[in-house]
């Protein structure tokens, strides 16, 4: 599938390999009939290509790109309306999501497992947030959640040398959401450096597996990793000549006080008008188009 990854459980955080090249095979195994036919099936031909695409490693463009380099599809095939499904939720979110639609500790945090159970025992439908997820019977706890980086990462905390160490000179800031290798079009000399904005993990904290998989991504693309707020960053920019990243949701507040955010690749027509329904974005965003090879 190409919609969010859960978190709980972690297995594919062992089971994708958190690099570009392991994303760029999995782009090249997908088989369009195949998906559309089985991807609602257990042992459906899914892409598992969703924590790729959600931090960024590749875009939804390099998706559709590498399937047609193969075939053509019709824009109304299945995958490139799962694509569409990424794209309108995004849509939505980044624009228009009501603040309940952030429900740490609700029914809405519960695993796969846990709300199956509910949805077939009246019993459970009653019970705490705290039930625990069962696979064959045994009970599997959730892996807690780190509000911080797991220590054994290494990263460092900017200090106040840092500001004279980067003056002058252009910065490229990796994030979780954008981890693929920064644009050929930097300066000589530019410094790349991986960023973890604390305000965002404290209110969304992540199991060590995703904490380590993003790392591991981001170790291979930036020269330093940073853990550090918002104003502490831009201290530490203060003095840089230019700083650039890509846009996203997830750090545009703070980001755009201290950088040029690049926007992110987007494969649909960007739709302005609020749409209440996928449905209603979808016709929108594809008006004209016949094939897939009009998108990119």
């Amino acid at each position: 599938m190409v919609d969010e990854p859960a978190d709980t459980p972690m297995a594919w955080a062992d089971a994708l390999p958190p690099t570009c090249g392991a994303a760029l095979a999995r782009i090249a195994r997908v088989r369009p009939a195949a998906y559309a036919r089985t991807r609602n099936h257990l042992d459906g031909a899914v892409t598992g290509l969703s924590p790729y695409l959600t931090h960024g490693l590749v875009t939804q463009r390099d998706v559709l790109a590498g399937v047609l380099q193969r075939e053509p599809l019709p824009v109304q095939h299945k995958l490139v309306f799962e694509l569409g499904w990424r794209e309108f939720f995004r849509h939505v979110w980044a624009r228009y999501a009501p603040v309940h639609w952030h429900s740490p500790g609700s029914v809405l945090d519960q695993s796969y497992e846990a709300l199956d159970r509910m949805a077939r025992d009246a019993r459970v439908a009653t019970a705490s947030a705290d039930i625990a997820s069962t696979v064959d019977g045994v009970a599997t706890p959730e892996p807690p959640l780190l509000t911080a980086p797991p220590p054994d990462l290494g990263l460092r905390v900017p200090d106040a040398a840092t500001a004279d160490r980067l003056r002058g000179r252009e910065v490229w800031l990796v994030h979780p959401w954008a981890l693929r290798a920064p644009p050929p079009d930097l300066a000589d000399g530019a410094v790349v450096i991986g960023l973890y904005l604390r305000e965002h993990h404290q209110a969304w904290p992540w199991p060590a597996a995703r904490w380590h998989w993003v790392d591991a991504a981001m170790t291979a693309v930036a020269s330093e990793r940073w853990t550090v707020d918002a104003a502490h960053l831009a201290g530490a920019l203060a003095g840089a000549a230019r700083v650039r990243s890509v846009d996203d949701s997830h750090v545009t507040r703070q980001l755009q006080p201290v950088a040029q955010l690049d926007a992110a690749p987007i494969v649909f027509p960007s739709v302005e008008r609020h749409c209440a329904s996928f449905s209603q974005w979808w016709t929108r965003a594809t008006r004209g188009l016949q094939r897939a090879e009009d998108l990119l």
